[in-house]
């Protein structure tokens, strides 16, 4: 080879190198691009500009990104070979390689994933529907605690003075009679109440139950027991009026009278005995005077205490034995009086007084068989 020729080669083997030292640049440019996680090989391109076997060399530059965000970066090297050689091809062989930021998605079973063999992790994320909802109830129970909203539960056999931390941190009394003077304004409990809710606000203090839990409880047993009453008072009325009317049907006009009768026997008992027989209930609730069956046998009682104490004179005053006997020989003056006359047409005119008079003759045959 001549001296000329060496040098032309020479020459060539340069401009090899620079086409690879260009390969080289543009494999730089598809390794910067590929970080974006973006495929960037035509960058890579521009490394044809080189002649023969460097063209390839820039190619091989050419960024390839991945669907992961991953780009090779091909790094041309291109020296120049002694005594005019061609310059090797720029082999890329730049590992440039990057994953994107946003990391690994959650599938399907997120739940499945973090519980892996704990039941209860499990149970307790089925309660959200993301795992988003899942941190954002754990960053909502953090302020919760952090704020002094969420108090801190007593601990499993807790010692005296935990139990005494936890009710001055709650408002709860140190005794059970002190709900009564927490409670809200419209839960009234009066004195008489007050022994009654007492055992219940003793096991509720037991239970260290803040002052508004044992006021909403409170409401609660208040309105149910008004409930109660009205349901009770409605049926004690339905019931006297149903006992009213049968006796009204059975007794006829005798029907104020037996009424009266045992009111003026009742009256004659100490008043803690006829509040007792008044206010008295079955075991079903029933109220014992309320019932036709009690009011039929204190009639009879009545009368056989008291013959005279239903019978009603004509000016509409309570007639005595003496009253009953003047009564009788009336109306039987009235009865034999001439026909068509005025006494006549009073006693055999009036229905009214033959019913008096037949009530006269059971009242004075009770007092001469009481008598007896």
């Amino acid at each position: 080879m001549s001296e000329e020729t060496g040098a032309n080669a020479g020459a060539a083997g340069s401009a090899t190198g620079a086409a690879g030292s260009a390969g080289s640049g543009a494999g730089a440019q598809g390794a910067g691009a590929s970080a974006g996680g973006q495929a960037t090989g035509s960058a890579g391109a521009s490394g044809s500009a080189g002649a023969g076997a460097s063209s390839d060399a820039g190619a091989s530059g050419a960024g390839a990104g991945t669907s992961g965000g991953a780009a090779g970066a091909g790094a041309g090297a291109a020296p120049g070979g002694p005594g005019g050689a061609g310059g090797s091809p720029g082999a890329g062989s730049g590992e440039g390689a990057a994953k994107a930021g946003a990391g690994e998605m959650w599938g399907a079973d997120w739940r499945e994933q973090y519980s892996k063999d704990d039941p209860a992790k499990l149970n307790a994320l089925k309660r959200y529907t993301s795992p988003g909802a899942a941190l954002d109830a754990l960053f909502e129970a953090q302020n919760k605690i952090r704020s002094g909203q969420a108090k801190q539960a007593l601990p499993e056999n807790p010692s005296a003075e935990q139990i005494a931390a936890y009710r001055q941190a709650n408002g709860i009394p140190e005794k059970a009679d002190g709900y009564f003077e927490k409670l809200p304004d419209d839960v009234k409990v009066d004195e008489a109440d007050r022994a009654v809710i007492a055992p219940y606000l003793a096991a509720m203090h037991e239970l260290n139950l803040t002052p508004a839990q044992v006021g909403k409880l409170v409401a609660v047993r208040n309105q149910e027991l008004e409930t109660m009453v009205e349901q009770r008072t409605t049926q004690d009325n339905t019931l006297r009026t149903q006992t009213e009317d049968a006796l009204r049907k059975e007794w006829g006009n005798d029907y104020r009278s037996n009424i009266n009768n045992i009111h003026t026997m009742l009256s004659g008992a100490p008043e803690e005995v006829r509040d007792a027989i008044m206010h008295a209930r079955t075991p079903d609730g029933t109220p014992l005077v309320g019932t036709p069956e009690t009011v039929r046998w204190l009639a009879q009682l009545a009368r056989q205490m008291n013959p005279f104490g239903t019978i009603v004179g004509p000016a509409g005053d309570a007639l005595d034995g003496k009253g009953v006997e003047a009564r009788i020989s009336e109306l039987n003056r009235w009865m034999g009086a001439p026909n068509g006359s005025a006494d006549y047409k009073r006693y055999w005119g009036d229905p009214k007084v033959q019913a008096e008079y037949r009530e006269l003759l059971d009242a004075q045959a009770r007092m001469r068989q009481r008598a007896a």
